[in-house]
């Protein structure tokens, strides 16, 4: 296996990972939200949800869009 094969094949993983992990915290978000009564703020999601994650950011972004997607379908 070539090096720039190993690099596509670690960055499809990485993707995968990414994937699986912000469906997981949309669904546990959702979930929690529905329970506690909280709408998708970043501060709720950091303050009250608790992800306090280096990644905050991107996985808020990454979980809005999850949620607004699946609203979509209704």
């Amino acid at each position: 296996m070539s090096l720039g094969t190993s690099a596509l094949l670690a960055a499809q993983d990485e993707r995968e990972a990414f994937i699986r992990k912000t469906i997981d915290i949309a669904l546990r978000w959702h979930d929690w939200s529905m329970a506690n009564g909280y709408g998708l703020t970043f501060s709720t999601f950091v303050n009250q949800f608790g992800y306090d994650e280096l990644d905050a950011k991107l996985i808020y972004e990454a979980v809005v869009r999850i949620i607004q997607a699946a609203k979509q379908e209704r």
